[in-house]
């Protein structure tokens, strides 16, 4: 899947073109106005998983792809609501470490237990 950053005139225009982009079961997250256009956040949802062919978790380095792509398109924040709980292979992990490094405007999700 390429990733598109969606703007359009209004939430309406923006959920259509999510839509034929990504197809009717397109999970939109958040729904923002940026200057006079709405910007979108979509999920990964089941078709990405069957697109990828890679089952879950994917490789580290699909994440930093993910990371550098935004950094150069200009994100001014790129937000993971995803667990790196366990170690992957050392060279994917490194992949990642260096691209949130160089991203520098990454917020990883973490968990914690309240006692």
């Amino acid at each position: 899947m390429e990733l598109k950053r969606i703007l359009a005139r209004d939430t309406r225009s923006a959920n259509e073109k999510a839509m034929q982009l990504y197809g009717n079961d397109v999970l939109v997250i958040s729904t923002q106005q940026v200057g006079d256009q709405t910007e979108l956040i979509v999920a990964i949802d089941e078709p990405s998983f069957q697109e990828f062919k890679t089952p879950w978790p994917w490789p580290r380095s699909v994440h930093a792809k993910l990371v550098q792509r935004l950094a150069r398109a200009g994100a001014r924040l790129i937000v993971f609501d995803v667990i790196f709980a366990d170690p992957g292979r050392p060279e994917e992990d490194e992949l990642l470490v260096k691209a949130l490094q160089e991203a520098g405007n990454v917020i990883l999700g973490e968990t914690f237990d309240v006692v």
